[in-house]
């Protein structure tokens, strides 16, 4: 048995099928197969592991985690257990565009969300993923926002995008010190919902 306090986090990965194809995932090179995921006996155990050693957090990444078809059952398994964990998922978003689902899943014990943010816009998001999932994921950002859960949205910086991403941040950046400016303000935050 393992001292509490010494693992915090523990990542699965749950699958390596994804709904995307993104050209930064490191699943591109492994290569995205539908049925190559953990078994739900296989992850039970990783769970009660984890309950074990008392880890506080469990990270579901994939592929596209949300694609793997136990993912509501062992969140509510973890649910069951003795030990308070919480769940957390790093998603793109594409699927929670589904309220049923969203609402299935924060039910079933999902404690947290992460959506990658594909791109700064629709062009970005489909070089980035040979998808245009922009509305989908705009529309799961909305639904999450409307529900009882945390979530936040991440980038991955790439050769591609990054000159536009910065540009943008610049340009947000020197606005809002400008505004401070203006309002003899000596601190700048960026806050959620700023366009960046």
């Amino acid at each position: 048995m393992t001292a509490e306090g010494k693992i915090k986090q523990c990542s699965i990965v749950l699958t390596r099928d994804c709904n995307l194809r993104c050209t930064f995932c490191y699943v591109k090179s492994a290569g995205y197969v539908a049925d190559n995921r953990i078994e739900y006996d296989d992850l039970k155990s990783i769970v009660n592991f984890c309950c074990e050693a008392k880890v506080k957090y469990i990270f579901f990444t994939g592929g596209e985690p949300l694609t793997y078809p136990h993912l509501p059952e062992i969140l509510q398994y973890i649910k069951t257990r003795r030990h308070p964990i919480t769940t957390a998922v790093a998603t793109n978003g594409v699927l929670l565009s589904n309220m049923e689902l969203c609402r299935m899943l924060i039910d079933s014990g999902l404690g947290y969300v992460d959506v990658s943010m594909k791109g700064r816009n629709r062009k970005e998001w489909c070089e980035m993923t040979g998808y245009d999932g922009t509305e989908k994921q705009h529309q799961a950002i909305r639904n999450l926002a409307s529900l009882p859960i945390e979530f936040t949205c991440s980038m991955v910086i790439t050769p591609e995008n990054v000159h536009s991403f910065f540009a943008k941040l610049s340009k947000s950046l020197m606005i809002m010190v400008q505004s401070s400016s203006r309002s003899h303000s000596s601190s700048t935050t960026i806050m959620p919902g700023t366009k960046i």
